[in-house]
Order: structure tokens, then sequence, then C-alpha cells
């Protein structure tokens, strides 16, 4: 992921749990030219999408190759990664994101997000949902670790947990739905001795209820940061509660818009709502001259 980015390229990321027909369809809607794999999934028959050559890395010998930073004089291009949607209401549809737009949302983590640099961080989520390269680039960019967690893990509870006291993690990310499973199918004492100071939730709303009530009720000083945003802007807003400065509330708020961004609640026609009127949610992204809405 890192190369692709300093070789000023554009990667899309492809889980391999996918459905071999929707991989093939990202493939080719994304116009892939190189598809870089691994000795176990050479034979998922992707490499035989037209015009894309295949790259197995796992029989490649990096030792021969120069580590020094390669001398680019292209013109930087902005696109950085590419990002496909669930397809839940026809097929998936890909989401450009930028380098810009990274750079603001790292930059915020950075100096305000409240998460301090140089942290263990947990990596949780699949490499093709944003959050993960969120969470991948937040660490490295602070100093911090990342540690990825292996598959076997990441459905059994004990193991995982183990893992996060093994290492010593110290910031928990996770979709909302595997943060609240997470709690409720673990024992009491399951994370005694833990290192834990931060705890992301993403995806979805986020309620405070149950196990994960109970852990923030025990552990006051650990801090629970709700980021919301939509593919197309990432994170757009932030909310950080703890036990230590308040009572939290069941149904945690969306917070306030992070850097350069701008949060409207419109009606269906497009226009402003009024205070306390329900309406939906449109987020600007200013930076530079570019805008990024949803």
């Amino acid at each position: 992921m890192l190369s692709v980015m300093k070789l000023n390229c554009c990667y899309v990321p492809l889980d391999t749990d996918y459905p071999s027909s929707r991989l093939t369809y990202i493939l080719k809607d994304s116009n892939t030219h190189l598809l870089i794999t691994e000795t176990n999934l050479v034979e998922s028959g992707l490499d035989l999408v037209v015009n894309t050559i295949s790259v197995n890395i796992s029989s490649i010998d990096l030792s021969e190759y120069s580590s020094i930073d390669l001398d680019l004089k292209e013109e930087r291009i902005d696109d950085a990664f590419v990002i496909y949607t669930s397809g839940s209401t026809g097929l998936p549809k890909g989401v450009i994101q930028t380098h810009l737009m990274l750079s603001n949302l790292i930059q915020w983590d950075l100096n305000n997000s409240g998460i301090e640099r140089g942290l263990c961080h947990l990596q949780y989520s699949s490499f093709s949902f944003d959050s993960s390269l969120h969470d991948i680039y937040f660490a490295l960019s602070g100093g911090g670790k990342v540690c990825i967690v292996h598959k076997e893990a990441l459905l059994d509870y004990d193991l995982l947990s183990s893992y996060i006291l093994t290492h010593e993690i110290e910031v928990l990310s996770f979709p909302f739905a595997g943060l609240n499973n997470f709690y409720n199918e673990l024992n009491v004492n399951s994370l005694l001795g833990h290192h834990i100071k931060h705890i992301v939730s993403t995806g979805e709303q986020l309620y405070v209820s149950g196990a994960l009530q109970s852990f923030l009720s025990s552990n006051p000083e650990v801090e629970l940061h709700n980021h919301y945003g939509p593919s197309e802007t990432h994170v757009a807003t932030s909310h950080t509660m703890s036990f230590q400065s308040e009572d939290l509330e069941h149904r945690s708020s969306i917070g306030v818009p992070i850097s350069n961004t701008e949060i409207y609640i419109l009606n269906r026609e497009g226009l402003l709502q009024p205070v306390g009127v329900t309406g939906a949610l449109y987020s600007r992204i200013w930076l530079g001259s570019r805008l990024f809405k949803q």
C-alpha cells in the first residue's frame, strides 16, 4: 500500500473473502492494470481478467532490489486509492479517495483528535474498508505501531482479547457492530491488565450500553471516539467522551466536523432545515481549490 502511493500510483484493495465474481467486477470496473497477489491466491483466476498483469509478490526476492527511493519526476496525481461500497443496492460503486483528503484527515488526527501520537493500534477491519486505511496511516504518521490481527482471531474473541493483552494494544478501532459483539461476548475478566487508552467506533450509529458501558464505567480514563462519515468524504465528524468527564449518552452524538469540513442539515429539496428539525446530513470538505461532498 505504501509502495504504490510512493510510486505515484492509485491502488484498489481486494478482500479475498469476497466472491470471485465481485472481485472480477471490481478489477474490470476500476481498469486495474496490475494485480499484486501471493502464492496461495494465484489459482483464484483473477489474473485472467483482460488487460490485468498478475505479479506474485511471494515469488520475488526483494533483497535483489535497491532500498533507495526512486527519483520520480512525474507530476503527482491526487488519487490515492479506491474503496468499493458493499453493493447492497446494486453493483459495487468505486469511491476515489485522494491524497488531499487523506492528508487532511491524518493532520486532524495528529493535532485535534485527542488521541496521542506513538501509540499501539489494533488493525481489526478489512483493508478494503476505508476505516482500516485511516487506522494504518494515522498510526504510522504519528510514529505509532500497527498490529494486524490474524484472520482466525477476528471472530474468536478469546483469541482477540489475548492478542490485545499480549501486544499491549492502546487504541482499538472497530465498526460498531464488531465493537458491540466483542464486548458482549467477552468474559468480564478477559481484559484485566489491559493498556487500552482509546476506543474508536466507526461505520454506523454508536450505542453505549451493555458490556461496553460496563467496561467504560470500570475504566473511566478510557476515551470513546465516535467517527462518522460516508465513503465519499471518509471521516467527516467526531465526538469524544468518557465516564471521567461525563455520563455517557446511550445514543451517541456524531459530534462536530473535523478540519476544513462543513456540515448541513437539508430537506428533500436541498434547503437548510431550521434548528431541531430532522433532515439529511450533507458534508463538504474544502481542500485548497477542491470540494468533496456527500
